[in-house]
Formats: structure tokens, sequence, C-alpha cells
């Protein structure tokens, strides 16, 4: 790379001209020193959605956040289950759900998040509903996953220097890049992932990334467009294994279920949601619902658990065992062990 500069990098972007992986990557770090114009970081973002982002981009955008990141000393041995938000339907955070039931079923869980952005309420604000201490120290998040096998990392204690753009985001209608960073820049890197994108052009994308990355990943998006695996019809799948992608299509009649309206599935405001998810987790929760956060925490279970069978032929037996363990209300006891645990920390 021969001395970047932002109108060198803004010209190419312009030209609709593909950055190199060090070309995104020197972009995010003038960004992250609090140094850009908000202009040019406008630019800059409006631009690449102009464009639209290669993989090679997106990655060198997340080289940059993760050399900028809080350190954390912690095994990457664990799944981060997560949606990136924006399909506007209002749903509880099904991925938050389906992250405690995962954990309750002897998966270790590292969530990385960050409070909403499009949504009434995103992962951060629900946990917080829970009850949970989101602001832990680096150390005292790899505690935390020691002692209770999940544990959270807030995305403004790892990633302070994404504040410089914070402004600039919320000024752009619609989604940027930006958008899909967050599942990408878990702090410890996991080395599964399982996640929800309801952009349809992000949704391969991503898959792309994860390959490109070397993390093994289930991408999701229902056809209707919801970020999760869907209970009211077929979802999309992008299955990441050994850098490939294998796309299918997974049907609910596959585990014997019928679609619902997603109307089943609508919350409110993070308390709301967090009560509607606490009675799921204690197997109190509509049938929907307990489907719902079943299925996702079973596409998670395949990614982490089944690398020699596909999604379609593992995801059956890994929903009646979600199902079985929700039902029996112990992904609430993990819960609550999480989140008093953290609160000894304040």
């Amino acid at each position: 790379m021969i001395n970047p500069s932002w109108e060198s990098i803004n010209s190419s972007l312009r030209e609709l001209v593909d950055l190199s992986r060090d070309e995104s990557t020197w972009a995010m770090n003038q960004i992250m020193s609090g140094a850009t114009d908000s202009e040019i970081i406008r630019e800059f973002l409006l631009q690449m959605n102009k464009k639209s982002p290669t993989a090679s981009e997106v990655s060198g955008l997340v080289d940059a956040m993760l050399a900028n990141a809080a350190p954390l000393n912690i095994s990457n041995e664990a799944i981060d289950i997560v949606g990136t938000g924006g399909d506007k339907f209002g749903t509880i955070n099904i991925s938050t759900a389906s992250a405690v039931l995962v954990a309750a079923m002897g998966v270790p869980v590292i969530k990385h998040g960050n409070r909403a952005a499009s949504s009434k309420a995103g992962s951060a604000d629900v946990l917080e509903a829970f009850g949970l201490n989101l602001n832990l120290s680096p150390k005292d998040v790899a505690e935390c996953f020691e002692a209770n096998k999940i544990t959270f990392c807030f995305a403004p204690i790892f990633h302070p220097a994404m504040k410089h753009a914070a402004q600039v985001r919320k000024s752009i209608e619609g989604p940027t890049v930006f958008n899909i960073l967050g599942p990408l820049a878990n702090p410890a890197q996991p080395k599964v992932q399982a996640t929800g994108v309801a952009n349809l052009k992000m949704a391969p994308l991503m898959a792309e990334v994860f390959a490109q990355r070397g993390t093994r990943a289930i991408v999701m998006r229902g056809l209707e467009g919801l970020d999760e695996m869907s209970i009211s019809g077929a979802t999309q799948i992008w299955e990441v294994r050994d850098n490939n992608i294998v796309e299918q299509k997974f049907e609910l009649a596959a585990i014997g279920l019928k679609p619902v309206a997603i109307s089943e599935l609508l919350g409110g405001e993070a308390k709301q949601n967090a009560e509607i998810l606490q009675s799921a987790l204690a197997g109190e929760a509509s049938e929907p619902i307990s489907n719902a956060i079943s299925l996702n925490a079973a596409a998670a279970l395949v990614a982490y658990q089944n690398p020699d069978k596909s999604f379609n032929e593992a995801l059956p037996a890994a929903f009646a065992a979600a199902k079985s363990v929700l039902l029996a209300g112990t992904a609430q006891v993990v819960l609550e062990n999480w989140v008093k645990w953290t609160q000894l920390k304040k």
C-alpha cells in the first residue's frame, strides 16, 4: 500500500473501484483515531454503499477494529449468536434468549453486542433489563466466562474508538457497511458464529467474510426479511465451513412446524421484552415464542457441534434437544446465575 489518503480512498470508491484490504484497514484506523472530519467519514460510508462493499474491504475494517479493541484474554472455543438488526419487524430479542439456551445446553457462549440502533431494544438493553451488569472490565468479562460459560462483551467498552463514527452513522438513513461489523468484530473472535442478517445483499457478504477469516458460521435470513431463523416461513442459510460456503433453504416442515404470523413474536421496550424472554427461559412462553427461541438455538448448535452433517440434516435433532431444555426451565437458572455473578462486580 503506497501512501494512502482520504482523497485517494474516496476517489476510488466514487469510481466504483474496490479498495484493498490494507486500504480499508487504513481508512478505519483513521476513523477510529478521531482525527477524521465527519464529512469525510460520511462520504466514505455513502460511496461504499453505492459501490457495494467486498469481503476483503469488510475484513480490512474488522482488522482495524480488532487492532484498536481493548485486549481480552479469553478462550475462543465458543459461539456468538447475534442478529444484525434492521428488519423492522419489532420482534422480541430471539438471539439473546437463544444464547442463554445454548449455554444451558453446555455450549460456551461469548456474546458481543450493543444498545439498540434501529429497534426499541438491543441485546445490551435487554440484558440490562434482566439485571446484568454491562460495565464489566475485560478481565471480569473473561472471569465471567470461566465461571458461567457465558459472557457479554459490551461494544462501547471494547471498541470505544467507534464513538468517532457514531454521529455520522445516525445521520445516514438506512444501513451502511458498519451495520454488519458487530458480529465480525467480537473481541474474543469465537471460532463459531450464528448470525442473522436481514439485508439480502449483506447476508452472503457476511458469509464470505466469515469464510475469508476462517470462522465456522451459519448466516440466516428468513425469506420475509427476519434477521434470524423464521417460524413464519422458510429460512435462507449460508453455511460456512473450512472456508467454503454452501447456500440452502430450510423449511419448517422438516421439524414438524407450520408457519405462524410474525405478530406472535412482537415485543416492545427492553423491560417488556425481558419479561417475555424470562418467562420463555423458565419454560412458560407461548408455543410460537418457544419454537422461535429453540429453532435459533438449534441453528447455533448445528454450527458448533455438527461439522460432519449438513445444516438440514442436523437441525431436527438439535431443535428437539433445544426445545426439551427450554421447556425444562434450566435456561432461566443459567440466566439468574449469570446475572448474580455480574452484580457482584459492581
